[in-house]
């Protein structure tokens, strides 16, 4: 981190073979918030000229995140859509959240403005959804400052999970087609009997960012969660005449479902990205109810290690 080498640490992996991809878990310090160099090295490779790699990196102090939550509870808080992700985010005590390195601010749809979306690293939508056209209209405003302003194309996320308050017609016409931030198209909605649920396909996982969750043994369960019902995502569309890699790179499907379906999808906007869920932070309660309601993730042990580590 910023050239101390005498603070660098080292993991040797025996053997890697020709286009195999490891992960790799380094820690570096970090002293302060700002622009920061980091730098990784290869050592005892014949080739000097891919033995480094430098990468100018945005430090915070805290990430500020905004979940709008689009089945808040008021009466059962742990009923509501965004809970167990609230909790993933920031797994410490109510007074300990303040001095938290993830600092979350929770609103409904109705409570987001344009001015209050600016103010965040990262937006997270939950099962949010809408119909009345002058609703639309005013997502639309407000959707619209993430993709125009500092929040997005200066580095920041979009989180789009799914849920039964997503009208695909809706997220197409205005995130998708208006706005360019959708990364796949909706088809419709996807349910499954529950003894033919789908399941996350872990083997799947092509992103280098996500490796620990395909080879990290604390993941290991994420192939066993049951999906009843999902946002039925559309294939990217490939260009013959795109020959160019980082053209490429802008539309990916990060992770399939066993039936070989879309689950995870990403979408770069300049500097920023965009993900989307096929499905949403399962509600709690019966089995029975999250078939009615429509099922998704349920936060536990499977989705928590990353947020603990990071």
């Amino acid at each position: 981190m910023d050239g101390r080498g005498k603070e660098q640490e080292e993991q040797p992996i025996a053997v890697l073979k020709p286009g195999e991809t490891r992960a790799v878990t380094l820690s570096a310090k970090l002293g302060k918030a700002g622009l920061r160099v980091l730098t990784a090295t290869v050592k005892q490779d014949d080739l000097d000229a891919d033995n480094r790699f430098d990468q100018v990196i945005q430090v915070r102090d805290q990430v500020r995140v905004l979940v709008v939550d689009g089945a808040r509870d008021e009466r059962e808080p742990d009923r509501s859509a965004a809970y167990y992700l609230e909790h993933a985010l920031a797994p410490v005590k109510d007074e300990l959240k303040p001095k938290y390195h993830v600092r979350i601010t929770s609103l409904t749809p109705r409570q987001v403005s344009g001015a209050e979306l600016a103010k965040y690293d990262v937006c997270i939508l939950v099962n949010v959804g809408w119909s009345a056209a002058r609703r639309e209209s005013r997502y639309r405003r407000r959707t619209s400052s993430i993709s125009s302003g500092r929040s997005l194309r200066r580095g920041g996320g979009l989180i789009v999970f799914g849920g039964d308050n997503v009208a695909p017609a809706a997220y197409n016409r205005v995130l998708g087609k208006q706005l360019g931030l959708l990364p796949l198209q909706i088809a419709g909605v996807a349910s499954f009997p529950e003894d033919k649920a789908i399941q996350p396909d872990r083997n799947s996982i092509d992103a280098r960012r996500c490796c620990a969750s395909r080879e990290d043994e604390d993941y290991k369960d994420l192939g066993g969660v049951d999906v009843l019902r999902t946002l039925d995502l559309e294939e990217p569309v490939k260009d013959a005449k795109d020959d160019n890699e980082a053209e490429r790179e802008v539309v990916r499907v990060l992770m399939r479902y066993t039936n070989g379906k879309p689950a995870l999808a990403s979408r770069k906007v300049d500097a920023g990205e965009v993900l989307l869920f096929g499905t949403r932070r399962r509600r709690g309660g019966s089995r029975r109810r999250a078939r009615r309601r429509g099922t998704g993730w349920r936060c536990g042990p499977v989705m928590c290690p990353s947020s603990r580590r990071r």
